[in-house]
């Protein structure tokens, strides 16, 4: 993790009272004809009341897809009667194996309807509107609006590697950067928690990063669930439905039950993928040794490995500092590392709270970073990737963002 304050020889920083980024000219985003897209894409001229735009990134690169997933793709547009504000269109891909949309707008609106019960809603993504259609008899949604959000986590660190690297040594994001998007995504989790809703799949890729101010949300809930929701299918069984490089001990044994422990997991990964700017786990398929491909950044003692793969999670110990060793401590970074060890906890029931970690002192005091997080974003920002990055980055949207 890196200091407070962009290194000597990085652009030069503006101060936190200049918050707005540069104007974009018009041709930054423009209406698109339908008839250009791809013809999987062709669907979203049934989208009354929205119309695509083409962004252009940091690269030069344009493109009207901001990312695709197992299960959507997601577009920029904006809506008709607001042509200056943007929005995030989902749509439910045509070879996806299971519409995790109806799920998602069914899960957000269940949300809309507690945020004033509870703090941290606006730490969740927001849904504009939903459009349905007639299948077997039944409306099925098979597109969302959502909030625009400036990038997602994944991207944010990927981006800025190279550029970090030079100027900071490392390839994490900086301490107060981290502590902002921490501390967001805890709050989120707090008030998942507080509605009974069980994210299932946290991982750098579902944390949406606002530039100012600076801000994380939680999105992609389509593999949530309730804690207590009816059993009605497969994927209502499940206690975590991710990638297997960001399941939980449990669920890779088999002993998961579907409770906001899993998130908590999900979280700690996110706090050390922002501290090293590298995933914990190489492990790609069911087939990958889980326990092994943590090795070098987190190290299990002999015998609290053996205990683990052998035997059930309420059998486990208590994981101490010579139970579990981390490769990328440093004095730095000391109380982000006694915060992860606490979210990382392999025996389930030992994991703290988000509400609990939000006391710790790495979080605590996150809002007095705000502008040190803003400086930082903004010197990132201005500068373009090294040239090995350029033919790669269309992939890594950092939009320059109108109004939202």
């Amino acid at each position: 993790m890196s200091s407070t304050q962009p290194a000597d020889g990085a652009a030069a920083a503006p101060s936190a009272s200049d918050n707005s980024l540069p104007a974009p000219p018009r041709e930054y985003w423009q209406p698109q004809a339908f008839t250009t897209l791809e013809e999987d894409d062709k669907r979203l001229d049934k989208l009354d009341g929205f119309t695509l735009v083409h962004m252009t990134n940091r690269m030069g690169a344009v493109g009207a897809r901001l990312g695709k997933g197992s299960h959507g793709v997601v577009y920029s547009c904006i809506k008709d009667t607001e042509p200056d504000k943007l929005v995030a269109m989902k749509v439910m891909r045509k070879d996806a194996e299971y519409n995790t949309l109806p799920v998602e707008s069914e899960t957000i609106r269940y949300l809309a309807n507690r945020e004033h019960l509870y703090p941290g809603w606006e730490h969740t993504a927001r849904m504009i509107t939903e459009f349905r259609r007639l299948s077997d008899d039944v409306f099925v949604t098979w597109a969302i609006a959502l909030e625009y959000c400036d990038t997602n986590l994944d991207s944010l660190s990927n981006f800025n590697s190279p550029w970090l690297y030079e100027n900071t040594g490392s390839f994490g994001l900086p301490v107060p950067l981290t502590k902002i998007i921490m501390s967001g995504i805890l709050k989120g989790l707090d008030f998942l928690s507080s509605c009974g809703v069980v994210h299932r799949d946290i991982k750098p890729d579902n944390v949406l990063i606002n530039y100012w101010p600076p801000m994380a949300k939680l999105t992609d809930f389509g593999l949530s669930t309730r804690v207590d929701q009816q059993i009605v299918t497969y994927y209502d069984t499940l206690a975590h439905c991710g990638h297997i490089a960001y399941r939980p001990p449990e669920v890779v044994r088999r002993f998961g039950q579907r409770s906001p422990v899993v998130d908590i997991w999900g979280a700690g990964r996110c706090l050390a993928y922002m501290i090293t700017g590298f995933h914990l786990s190489f492990a790609r398929n069911e087939t990958d040794d889980w326990f092994d491909s943590l090795d070098g950044w987190m190290t299990l003692s002999p015998g609290f490995k053996f205990t683990v793969r052998r035997m059930a999670p309420d059998s486990w110990p208590v994981a101490g500092e010579f139970d579990l060793l981390f490769g990328f401590e440093t004095p730095e970074n000391r109380g982000a590392i006694h915060l992860l060890r606490d979210l990382l906890q392999f025996r389930p029931d030992c994991r703290i709270s988000p509400a609990w970690a939000l006391g710790y002192g790495f979080v605590k005091d996150a809002a007095e970073h705000e502008d040190a997080a803003w400086r930082w974003l903004r010197s990132m920002l201005m500068n373009r990737p090294p040239p090995r990055m350029q033919d790669e980055g269309w992939k890594q949207w950092l939009n320059i963002s109108p109004r939202r």
